[in-house]
């Protein structure tokens, strides 16, 4: 950890210890964005997000108590969250992916903190399960399905070329930010790769889950182009391929039944071998996210401008008709609504891929019991810990 006077070293952006100081603060939280098991998301007011970043950037921060990292035995896992983090920023940013500002960690909890993805005219978070949710028949207008699917892509590729797979691509894990973009969240379940490695721990959501990483077979980024054709099928149909309840359920349908997905509308058969090239079963034969991006498919649904996603201020095909901007601001809202964040002050329960022992622990005992017996465990551990918790920056 370096100090340069009244600097603290955040690992991305030096920040001054009084921006850090208020950014900290639980007055600086204007509501919150969602909670899981172990932490807590808040949207930062304005005035303390101008002190982090230029530009009038809106800033999220994520809040994880130490005692649950220490009790869920989750601190590997977080400082994997944080290296992917950083790692996707190496070498220039992806406009489709989720920007990290710095993390900071103070006597009982962790910080990240990084750019809000708020929509457009609402100010709110909505993602792409809000959308669909909001949308007839829960699919995307085809063309909006190809832009916003060919963004993801992007993202996706960068994650790549860099060794980071995601392990939870998922409507819910994308927002849609004020000019239409998609980007993609949550890098709970990231992992850092080695050249040539391999993992085999089991992470993500069941019906996005390849095949390889539920027989535990060993996985890389291959398992990121599964979950897409998963999302790509789901965004084009309304429905994901394969539907299942539990690990054991989608395993019987993928590997025993060997279960073929579904035959997509009739309005995005075009985009078929697509589909079907990153559902292959196995992950050798699997078009890559690079490959995808070349598919003729989306060629077709291109502007002069490229494929770019749609901007919900401009006029874009909704069935073969016109849907103008008003039309598509009143889909926005009605996602939002759909999301609960009507009342700014509501909190909404969001899925942050928790680990299965973070889990486990939670669906055992009632909160107040687990935080008993967390903040018990970290009173009697926390002098071990300083010097691991110390990669998220100087203890502010």
């Amino acid at each position: 950890v370096e100090r340069d006077g009244a600097t603290v070293n955040t690992v991305l952006n030096p920040v001054s210890r009084e921006a850090l100081a208020l950014a900290l603060s639980l007055p600086a939280r204007e509501i919150t964005l969602g909670s899981s098991a172990s932490a807590e998301v808040h949207l930062l007011s304005s005035t303390a997000a101008n002190t982090l970043t230029a530009n009038d950037k809106r800033v999220a921060i994520k809040v994880i108590r130490k005692s649950l990292i220490v009790l869920s035995r989750t601190f590997n896992r977080l400082a994997e969250e944080r290296r992917a983090l950083i790692s996707a920023q190496a070498g220039g940013r992806c406009d489709y992916l989720c920007e990290l500002i710095c993390t900071a960690h103070d006597n009982e909890h962790v910080y990240i903190l990084q750019s809000a993805v708020l929509c457009a005219h609402i100010d709110r978070s909505v993602s792409l399960q809000d959308l669909l949710d909001a949308a007839l028949d829960r699919r995307l207008p085809v063309r909006v399905a190809a832009c916003v699917l060919h963004c993801l892509l992007q993202a996706l590729a960068h994650l790549h070329e860099r060794r980071i797979v995601h392990r939870d691509v998922k409507p819910q894990n994308i927002a849609i930010d004020a000019h239409g973009h998609p980007v993609l969240l949550d890098f709970g379940a990231a992992a850092l790769l080695r050249e040539g490695e391999r993992r085999y721990s089991l992470h993500g959501t069941v019906e996005y889950m390849a095949p390889e990483l539920l027989q535990r077979a060993g996985h890389s980024v291959e398992a990121d182009c599964w979950s897409f054709g998963v999302l790509a099928f789901e965004v084009l149909a309304g429905a994901v391929p394969f539907a299942a309840c539990s690990e054991a359920d989608l395993y019987e349908r993928l590997l025993l039944t060997q279960d073929k997905a579904p035959t997509l509308p009739k309005s995005a058969l075009d985009a078929a071998p697509l589909v079907e090239g990153m559902l292959m079963r196995d992950p050798q034969l699997r078009v890559s996210v690079t490959a995808a991006l070349s598919c003729a498919w989306f060629g077709s649904h291109a502007t002069e401008r490229g494929v770019s996603p749609p901007r919900w201020s401009s006029d874009y095909t909704h069935g073969g008709g016109s849907c103008v901007a008003e039309e598509a601001l009143k889909w926005l809202a009605a996602a939002a609504e759909h999301a609960g964040t009507s009342q700014l002050t509501e909190q909404r329960e969001a899925d942050y891929s928790a680990s299965d022992e973070d889990d486990a622990l939670w669906a055992q005992a009632e909160r107040a019991e687990v935080l008993e017996r967390a903040e018990a465990l970290w009173q009697r551990t926390r002098a071990q810990w300083d010097g691991a918790f110390a990669q998220f920056g100087e203890c502010v």
